[in-house]
Order: C-alpha cells, then structure tokens, then sequence
C-alpha cells in the first residue's frame, strides 16, 4: 500500500532483472495491488501503471534470460 501511496505523490519506480518472468510479475502485482486498494477494474489501474510509463516514473532495465549450457542439458555437447 506504501508504494502505491508514494507513486501516488509523484514517486518513481524501476525494475531491473528477468524480463522473462520477473518483471512481468512485478508488473501485475501493481497493477492488482493498485486495482484491488483503490477498488477499480483491471483496465483502469493498466491504464494507470501505462500512464506512469508515459509520464516517466515507471521504468523497467530487463533483459532477458541466458542459461549456461549446464542449465540446458539438451544444448550439452556429448
């Protein structure tokens, strides 16, 4: 509730790691923290969370994953 509170007061946020799988999730706990504390639909706080994209406060540095070789044994040369 604090972060949205303070993004609220002009506030930033940034997001850097996993492109793949953190930021997304990320992405949708504020979207539903916002959706559910100030009781509006799921587009309403999508279009609040791109609003604060637009407006430069809400900024993700994500790239995404690369798995070694031994992560992906299927890659391993025999």
């Amino acid at each position: 509730m604090k972060l949205i509170a303070q993004l609220e007061q002009g506030g930033r946020l940034y997001v850097c790691g996993d492109g793949s799988r953190m930021a997304p999730g990320v992405e949708e706990e504020n979207r539903q923290a916002y959706a559910n504390i100030r009781q509006v639909s799921p587009n309403e706080a999508r279009n609040w969370l791109y609003g604060l994209q637009t407006e430069g406060r809400y900024a993700k540095d994500v790239w995404a994953g690369i798995y070694g070789v031994e992560a992906q044994p299927e890659f391993a040369v025999m």
